[in-house]
């Protein structure tokens, strides 16, 4: 019985010793690692729901509990199996062997080393993915859910392990280096929630992340650079993160050159920055809203305000951008000069709602003008396919820009920005279509199709310091009324260097344009320009021909600008100037100006066109124009305060008039900026003229100086050219040296200081005049008997000006037997006079006025009142006799002995 108990214990030692033997045998024999190999790869996909591949074998350490490792294992990409999505150095776990024996599986304490997931990102220029495998599959959809779960539910370790993201449609690339990184559950007040915790650099800035994360309770994320702070917050639905969530996400930024690096992108910014933004997910949708600031050290700064209350729907959305180039406060000032013209600011609104049109506006602001513009429309601006490009530029691979009002822009820009960042690489292809009115009257044509529009195309290459402007060809269309046609290209748009252009107008018949836009037409005529402009780095040349009917001006310039003061040499010179011509335009010029008056100026006896009308008309406004605020001088002063000198000599060869001819040849000369025109000395006639025209525009740009002198002028056929009907005539003669602010004709009779005289001789005026003016009921101011003509003999009236105001002292109207003598002032500021005048017998300057009169009032109305006779008149000297030969038009009581 013993001997059979001894052999019974031998053979269940033997057995234990073979179990453990082949136990031994199973975990370490290099025969069975092939096995143990695929039972691991066999656990892992289990835990992991993804395709797992080991190729440096399985070890496992016998124990409570047995400690399982692996080397080199290969996680194969579920969508593309030609890739991997990571590869792994070594991986280690324990299997508790009581659990394990119980037929119970499971892992715990693991620890990853030298992870390195690849995850790529295979997109067209659209930002679509080109391979079918690319896209999520059921399967790849539910590996999520399993990590999360795993996580939930283990704890992970790992150390010197890499993500990399790369986007070949975005050139995004993100490589994300972790020195060491716990991840999985952890247990707090709260309940269970899957933790992070690890430190690395991403894209080779130093990086912390922390937080934590369950779908019922409150999470966290946040990383943390050394000038970069991400925080991301959220509550869960009381149903669960599926039902719904609020989150919250903040990054602070210290200094925006970190952000540049982490995302690899090439260029220096110095500023600081904040991006705030909410989202919002409920059974009945998802919103968000967001505010990004950024400014930079030198002033700009971009704020973007958005707010979208329907992510599912985002055409239902608000979004508000302001672009700063300078600091609030330190805004360069208003300029007059092109020169000195800056970009101030950018102020985009866009408001859009599911079924309605979206709303947008956009201002421009500059120190020289500001342009707004507003209304319903696509936004002003658009960009898409944002990309990061091998060398480290951020791209905007499609960008619109559209200036003018929302609903039809006159200019379109379509093109890509190939460096952003350095807001260089432009390379845009532009399109024009405008009202023919806006190169007349913006304000009051743009509704005027019978003008047709202005279109054309151009392309624009370069950056903000070299901009190219090429193939520009631009003419009218959709109209027989008038012609133009541009072409040529500018090598710097922004210098206006290089330049080639070519302008070609006509208009067919002066008055069937101005009858079209029911104006008063007047002789037909024809007008025409043919404009050639060109330059080579500092040398501009100019060739332009204007042609009225058979009247032709052509003008030759030349520019040197090498120096710093530039010089304009050249002609202009004409062999025929036709006066009927001359005029034709001129009264032309004067009808399109009614267009452009204000409702003040409306107001008038002037007759109304149809375009004024609909402006007064409540029912139908008329625009009041994108631009606003304009500080920017007329290019015609701007060229003469430009600093040049100047020597153009003029040559008018031939001017014909309707009683011969006769010609000009003057000069125009500026020397520092000091401008002078003349001497103009022109005969016809029997008159003449000899004016000078003076400005020093470094100390007052704004004064223009007369002087001169004319005489022996019909007064009679200047009315008759101006077609009055009424009959006046008499010799003319004027000398004047005055000055006043040239901004415009009312401008300058407003402002006008200096002195003058005006003098006629051997005149007539038509009795009926004298009866409109009030004068008629002065029977000693003319002759006896009612005539149509009464006569004068001279007319002398020696004037004073200060602002606008004419003085007149001693001012003489002599008839055959009276003289009269004025003082008084006219006040072309307040438009009103007050003059008064004593009739006395020629002769009798020391006896009573028998009728003193006075005209005071408003200058289109003034009231004339005819008082008794004053008291006789007393020289001081008790001077009391005339000379024997007494001068016409002079106060006789200056002429007593």
């Amino acid at each position: 019985m013993l001997h059979r108990i001894k052999w019974i214990a031998s053979f269940c030692l033997g057995l234990v010793l073979l179990v453990i033997l082949g136990g031994w045998f199973v975990l370490s024999s290099s025969l069975l690692a092939g096995v143990r190999g695929h039972l691991v790869e066999s656990l892992l996909e289990r835990k992991l729901g993804n395709a797992v591949q080991i190729d440096g074998g399985v070890r496992v350490e016998p124990g409570e509990p047995l400690n399982v490792s692996a080397e080199k294992l290969v996680l194969i990409n579920p969508s593309t199996p030609d890739t991997n999505l990571a590869t792994v150095e070594k991986v280690a776990f324990d299997v508790p062997l009581r659990a394990l024996l119980r037929g119970r599986l499971e892992v715990h304490d693991i620890s990853v080393s030298g992870a390195d997931v690849t995850l790529v990102a295979r997109q067209d220029s659209k930002g679509t993915s080109t391979d079918p495998k690319s896209r999520p599959v059921g399967k790849g959809a539910s590996t999520g859910q399993r990590a999360m779960t795993f996580l939930g539910s283990h704890q992970i370790a790992f150390a010197d392990s890499s993500v990399s993201y790369k986007d070949s449609g975005n050139g995004l690339d993100l490589d994300l280096r972790l020195e060491t990184l716990d991840l999985g559950r952890r247990r707090n007040s709260e309940g269970a929630a899957v933790s992070v915790q690890g430190k690395g650099a991403l894209n080779g800035e130093d990086v912390a992340l922390s937080g934590s994360y369950s779908a019922t309770e409150p999470f966290s994320v946040s990383a943390s650079f050394s000038h970069v702070d991400v925080a991301l917050k959220g509550t869960p639905d009381a149903g669960g993160i599926d039902k719904g969530y609020d989150a919250d996400l903040t990054a602070t930024v210290s200094d925006l050159n970190q952000v540049l690096a982490i995302f690899r992108l090439a260029g220096t910014v110095n500023g600081t920055g904040k991006i705030t933004a909410s989202a919002q997910k409920t059974p009945d949708g998802r919103s968000a809203k967001g505010d990004m600031d950024f400014e930079l050290s030198t002033g700009e700064g971009l704020t973007v305000d958005a707010d979208i209350s329907d992510l599912t729907k985002p055409r239902d959305a608000t979004i508000k951008t302001r672009l700063r180039l300078y600091a609030d406060g330190n805004e360069p000032p208003a300029t007059r000069s092109r020169r000195d013209l800056k970009l101030v600011g950018l102020d985009m609104d866009l408001t859009s709602r599911p079924g309605e049109q979206p709303l947008r506006s956009m201002v421009i602001t500059t120190n020289g003008f500001v342009l707004d513009t507003g209304g319903i429309g696509p936004p002003p601006i658009s960009v898409s396919e944002i990309s990061r490009t091998k060398d480290g530029k951020l791209k905007i691979g499609k960008a619109e820009l559209r200036i003018g009002p929302p609903a039809s822009p006159f200019i379109l820009l379509e093109g890509v920005i190939g460096d952003l960042l350095a807001l260089s690489e432009f390379d845009f292809e532009g399109t024009l279509d405008s009202p023919g009115g806006n190169l007349i009257a913006p304000e009051q044509l743009q509704g005027e199709a019978v003008l047709g529009r202005l279109a054309g195309k151009f392309a624009l290459v370069g950056n903000t310091k070299v901009l190219k402007l090429s193939e520009l060809q631009l003419a009218l269309k959709d109209t027989d009324l008038w012609s133009l046609k541009t072409t040529g290209s500018v090598e710097n748009i922004l210098r206006f260097d290089s330049v080639t252009l070519d302008v070609a107008a006509k208009i067919a018949s002066v008055s069937a344009f101005l009858k079209a836009l029911d104006l008063k037409p007047g002789e037909d005529v024809s007008a025409g320009l043919d404009l050639k402009l060109s330059s080579h780095d500092t040398d501009w040349t100019s060739s332009a021909k204007v042609s009225v009917a058979e009247s032709v001006v052509e003008a030759n310039l030349a520019l040197q600008a090498k120096d710093q003061n530039p010089t304009v040499s050249g002609t202009i010179k004409s062999d025929l100037i036709r006066i009927n011509h001359l005029r034709e335009i001129v009264l032309a010029s004067m009808q399109l100006k009614k267009l452009n008056e204000t409702p003040v100026m409306a107001q008038s006896d002037k007759p109304r066109t149809k375009a004024q009308e609909k402006a007064d008309d409540g029912t139908d406004t008329a625009p009041a124009g994108p631009l606003r605020d304009v500080t920017l001088q007329p290019i015609g002063q701007a060229i003469l305060l430009s600093n040049m000198d100047m020597d153009i000599k003029i040559d008018l060869d031939k001017i014909e008039m309707a009683k011969g001819t006769g010609s000009i040849h003057s000069e125009l000369v500026v020397i520092d900026q000091k401008a002078k025109l003349g001497p103009v000395k022109f005969s016809y006639g029997g008159g003449h003229f000899d004016v000078s025209a003076a400005m020093d525009m470094a100390k007052s740009p704004d004064v223009l100086s007369l002087r001169g002198s004319t005489g022996g002028w019909d007064f009679a056929h200047f009315l008759k050219l101006l077609k009055f009907k009424k009959h006046a005539s008499g010799i003319l003669d004027a000398s004047f040296d005055v000055s006043g602010q040239h901004a415009s004709f009312r401008r300058y009779l407003g402002t006008l200081s200096g002195y003058g005289t005006v003098s006629m001789r051997n005149g007539s005026i038509d009795s009926q005049l004298l009866d409109l003016a009030g004068l008629g009921i002065v029977p000693w101011l003319f002759e006896k008997g009612r005539k149509k003509n009464a006569v004068i003999v001279c007319l002398r009236a020696p004037l004073s000006v200060s602002n606008g105001r004419f003085t007149l002292k001693n001012g003489v109207v002599e008839t055959p037997k009276v003289q009269v003598v004025v003082q008084g002032e006219v006040n072309l500021k307040n438009d009103s006079l007050d003059i008064s005048g004593q009739p006395r017998r020629i002769g009798r300057p020391l006896s009573r006025s028998p009728w003193p009169f006075t005209v005071a009032g408003p200058i289109k109305d003034p009231k004339v009142r005819v008082k008794d006779g004053h008291n006789r008149e007393r020289r001081a000297d008790g001077a009391s006799t005339m000379p024997t030969r007494r001068k016409i038009c002079v106060p006789d009581i200056l002429q007593l002995k």
